[in-house]
């Protein structure tokens, strides 16, 4: 009698692997600072230099005052950039619904009953006024001073509103031009993941049939390969960038914990070998820090108080604040100057530099006076130490004149003209603790959570 045949291995079922990837990503999730690092309203980020997220870089339509009584231009719609893996950039434009300022704030507060009181037309700012899931979800996709914090953990609810805008949300992402990992990126930028598997798992089902929707003609044509696929990639992520991780996951490790996800076929080699280099080359990032907008970023040399040297920085002007960075990707800015009660000027010691100082008050008394600024310092309970600033001024040195006007005029248009009232809002706001400010008083410890 014939010995009988061996038979193929049955391909290993994705569900640990699966369970894997997710507590991977919790973990990912968690590990990012809940606290924001910066104005409490952030959006999405207008940064232009593009990283690993989205942008919004330009603004068309722009129209009359609020019609609800606020003083921000109506803007017809947005463009949300992104930067690919290989360099292509992705545009897509989203239209703005009329929203009141009221409501942005009141959703950084409590975003689930306020979007519960949006679609309801129940909001005190717009009583009658019944929005749809679809223009919430255009709203909180370009509202600059909506808190990605509290989207994400809005998106990640099970409850009837929340469901309605996440399926909106995902439903107005243009994902056809994008490979997975950069769609994966694109998406994960517009928001803050939650910190809970469940609520992962929900916003990660709706990113996965959507994606599958847009691409049903190729090998990611199914919503559960996409799901599957999206949660390897960011084990993927943690496994590669992860100092903790010391035995780096292979490709082909990568590509055999993905055998049989595609309804028990494989997914193609070239492709997980394309993502797999991918990610490894390119972590993806959770934005950390979130800004109202930024206006100018770049690099400029800053002169020291103490140390009279100029250092290096990353700066960015965001509302009425000039934060600066050892590089652009730390999420804790080593100080922030507002720009209240000063006055910017080029200086005639070099083509390229400019001074930020007090402002001449009407009615000051002459005598000593310092920028008020804020720097890093390690957090006290039961409040953050107030110290004297130590500039009399800021300089500043760009590297061409051409640089150095673009930050002049920046910060003209952007400093107020009430310094304390001004510093007062500055550092309330400011939820960290770490953070030591140019005044002699004593501060109450940060908020619980940041309100505009």
């Amino acid at each position: 009698m014939p010995a009988a045949s061996t038979p193929p291995a049955v391909p290993r079922p994705p569900a640990e692997y699966v369970l894997r990837a997710r507590e991977a990503a919790l973990d990912w999730s968690n590990a990012a600072p809940t606290g924001e690092a910066g104005p409490s309203s952030a959006a999405v980020p207008s940064l232009r230099r593009l990283r690993t997220k989205s942008s919004v870089s330009g603004r068309q339509g722009e129209g009359p005052a609020d019609a609800h009584g606020g003083d921000r231009p109506v803007v017809a719609r947005v463009e949300l950039i992104h930067s690919c893996d290989d360099g292509s950039v992705v545009t897509m434009c989203v239209s703005c619904p009329d929203v009141p300022a009221q409501a942005c704030r009141s959703f950084n507060q409590d975003a689930r009953a306020t979007v519960a009181a949006l679609l309801r037309g129940e909001h005190a700012s717009c009583p009658g006024r019944r929005y749809t899931g679809r223009e919430l979800a255009a709203w909180v996709l370009t509202e600059e001073q909506i808190s990605k914090l509290r989207l994400g953990d809005l998106l990640g609810r099970r409850d009837e509103s929340a469901a309605a805008v996440l399926s909106a949300f995902v439903a107005a992402l243009d994902l056809r031009a994008l490979r997975l990992d950069d769609a994966l990126r694109f998406f994960l930028s517009l928001f803050r993941l939650p910190g809970e598997a469940q609520m992962i798992g929900r916003i990660m089902e709706a990113f996965a049939a959507r994606y599958a929707t847009q691409h049903a003609d190729t090998p990611l044509g199914s919503a559960d390969t996409v799901y599957v696929l999206s949660y390897a990639l960011i084990m993927l992520n943690v496994d590669a960038h992860s100092a903790a991780v010391t035995h780096k996951m292979t490709q082909h490790q990568f590509a055999a914990g993905l055998r049989g996800v595609d309804g028990g076929a494989d997914l193609p080699a070239p492709l997980l070998a394309e993502l797999y280099a991918s990610i490894c080359g390119r972590e993806i990032v959770m934005e950390q820090r979130e800004y109202i907008s930024s206006k100018v970023e770049g690099w400029l040399c800053k002169r020291g108080g103490r140390v009279p040297s100029w250092k290096r920085r990353y700066f960015i002007l965001s509302g009425s604040c000039l934060y600066y960075f050892t590089s652009p990707k730390d999420a804790a800015p080593l100080g922030i100057v507002p720009l209240e009660g000063v006055e910017v000027r080029p200086t005639s010691r070099s083509q390229a530099s400019f001074e930020v100082r007090p402002a001449a008050l009407p009615g000051a008394q002459a005598g000593p006076r310092h920028v008020r600024s804020v720097r890093a310092s390690s957090y006290r309970p039961g409040g953050a130490l107030v110290e004297q600033g130590h500039h009399a001024s800021f300089r500043f040195r760009a590297a061409s004149a051409a640089e150095r006007q673009r930050w002049v005029d920046a910060i003209r248009e952007h400093s107020v003209g009430d310094p304390m009232a001004g510093v007062r809002a500055t550092l309330s706001r400011h939820k960290s603790g770490r953070w030591a400010a140019s005044s002699g008083e004593k501060v109450a410890a940060p908020p619980a959570r940041a309100v505009v």
